[in-house]
């Protein structure tokens, strides 16, 4: 059994994930104000659990992410979100994603307008939070996060290939699979 060429796909295929990746953020980033894009970056990831502590944390409850909002950004800065966020998955894992997120509006109707968690909508779809931590692109590692009521993406890039890709480190649940083109 040759694993050699099989190891070699897979760093090819993490590598053009990465490089995709690095593209989208750095354009999500590119099209923010200062004052967005200081709420939407942090620090480069550490081998450090403590000082990584904000990049390794992870919720898919209706609760504060950490990173900027969807609802806090201009249309077009939303598009460039939605394609980082794409940027890693299949075009099912996407889709289940966009669902997702759109759902809250039918949650909303089905619980009659009605949930208050002081906030002036309590299910909304705007609160899904994105947060890139260090320089995309390059060897240096960096990643980022997306994440809201029932979603939770964490991608790790490390010396220019996708090391992991979920709160667990793996990329092969609920149709959310690395791309390959």
């Amino acid at each position: 059994m040759n694993t050699t060429g099989t190891a070699t796909s897979r760093d090819r295929t993490a590598r053009e994930v990465a490089a995709r990746m690095a593209a989208a953020a750095a354009a999500w980033l590119d099209a923010l104000d200062p004052a967005q894009r200081a709420v939407a970056s942090g620090g480069a990831p550490s081998p450090d659990a403590e000082s990584d502590a904000e990049r390794r944390r992870w919720f898919y409850t209706p609760t504060d992410h950490g990173g900027l909002t969807l609802g806090a950004q201009r249309p077009g800065q939303q598009r460039l979100a939605h394609q980082l966020v794409a940027s890693g998955l299949s075009t099912a894992g996407y889709v289940t994603v966009a669902t997702i997120i759109g759902l809250d509006n039918v949650l909303d109707q089905v619980e009659g307008w009605s949930v208050d968690w002081g906030r002036e909508r309590g299910r909304d779809p705007g609160l899904y939070y994105l947060r890139v931590f260090g320089e995309p692109g390059g060897t240096a590692p960096w990643g980022w996060r997306f994440g809201g009521h029932h979603v939770s993406l964490n991608n790790l890039v490390v010396d220019g290939m996708v090391r992991s890709g979920g709160p667990d480190g793996r990329r092969r649940r609920a149709g959310l699979r690395v791309r390959r083109r």
